[in-house]
């Protein structure tokens, strides 16, 4: 650990967000590439496909973090950012699962959340952290 303060980043761009993507299995990734991003994009989609093109990314600086809860049985599942911070050369994004705790009311279909975010490319590479949390009703 570093004695040296992190850097934030604000604000996190969010490319894409739904609660129904393409990915059935829990996944996270970190996409450095244009042509990986092209078939993430497309995966984020699921079967129906993309209605519009990927976002650009410059990947000489940034580079896109998914975030894929897999199918679930039911609404209230969601993934959140809650920072971005850079120590020691290295991007931490940190990341908030939630599920819907006991006694909550959600809708009963099957989801697949997933979240898409563009953060900058540390020198060190690009590591999430995530934190399951159940929603309190």
């Amino acid at each position: 650990m570093s004695d040296v303060d992190p850097r934030q980043f604000s604000p996190t761009v969010v490319l894409f967000e739904s609660s129904n993507s393409g990915y059935e299995t829990p996944d996270r990734l970190v996409v450095r590439d244009a042509r990986r991003w092209q078939e993430t994009w497309q995966q984020l989609h699921g079967p129906l496909g993309a209605e519009r093109p990927a976002p650009a990314i410059d990947f000489t600086r940034e580079v896109v973090v998914v975030i894929a809860l897999g199918q679930r049985g039911s609404g209230g599942h969601a993934a959140r950012v809650e920072g971005v911070v850079e120590m020691d050369g290295e991007v931490i994004v940190r990341v908030r699962e939630w599920a819907p705790g006991a006694g909550c009311m959600s809708t009963q279909q099957m989801t697949s959340p997933a979240l898409a975010v563009r953060v900058p490319a540390g020198p060190r590479g690009v590591r999430v952290e995530a934190t399951a949390e159940e929603q309190k009703c």
